[in-house]
């Protein structure tokens, strides 16, 4: 009989390595564009230029864009760290927080291109 080859073995630390660090990316792109968001809104009442306020959606588009990339990568990792430990406790809370900041990018996305769009004549 012919032995099994044995499949490597996963570095489970890696993934933990990658888990904190999209969750670090994760609340820096979250608050920015918070604070985007914010600074659009103050931009309307203070009578910012036309040219800024673009600007400052062009930028939330972006970060906003990033934000869901970075949180589909999360939920990659995420699921393959469930399979991986066959336990889905330690994972709920991020996996949680993944789906929120990718709710809430899409939504930024939808907010920003519509009021992009609506700026520039449809």
């Amino acid at each position: 009989m012919e032995k099994k080859k044995k499949l490597p073995e996963i570095n489970k630390d890696s993934f933990l390595i990658l888990q904190s660090l999209t969750n670090t990316f994760m609340s820096i792109f979250l608050v920015f564009n918070i604070l985007l968001l914010l600074l659009y809104i103050t931009g309307n009442f203070q009578f910012f230029m036309n040219k800024t306020q673009n600007l400052i959606l062009n930028i939330q588009l972006l970060t906003a864009i990033s934000m869901c990339i970075m949180a589909i990568i999360g939920f990659i990792s995420n699921i393959v760290f469930i399979i991986i430990n066959k336990s889905i406790k330690k994972r709920m809370l991020s996996f949680f927080y993944m789906l929120f900041c990718l709710v809430f990018g899409v939504i930024l996305i939808i907010f920003s291109s519509t009021i992009m769009n609506l700026a520039v004549g449809i």
